[in-house]
């Protein structure tokens, strides 16, 4: 009887412990940076706005910023530069998409 209770609360153990891992393992990546930027484009199709982006200090790279604000795309101004905080899923920025504009400001 003993045997029975002990042997129940190991497979208990082990299920959970195999539901954790299965489930951090599947989780999507959740990256973020920060970094200087010259906006090349602005655009927007319905109410998906979003900015093309290049680094200020590495031209290679550049993507699309997903802004979820009409407000902060319309203060947002072509051809000049700003500090972003951007997050994205992949695990290098703009290799799988857009990334989401988190922070942002203006360099003077």
């Amino acid at each position: 009887m003993k045997f029975q209770k002990v042997f129940i609360v190991l497979i208990s153990i082990g299920v959970l412990l195999t539901g954790y891992t299965v489930y951090s393992f599947n989780k999507e990546p959740n990256h973020s940076t920060t970094f200087s930027a010259r906006v090349l484009k602005k655009a927007h199709n319905g109410d998906k706005f979003t900015v093309q982006v290049q680094d200020t200090e590495n031209k290679n790279r550049q993507g699309n910023v997903i802004i979820k604000s009409e407000n902060v795309w319309n203060l947002i101004e072509k051809n000049k530069r700003y500090f972003i905080v951007v997050s994205y899923k992949s695990d290098k920025l703009f290799s799988e998409g857009p990334a989401s504009l988190q922070q942002i400001d203006k360099i003077k």
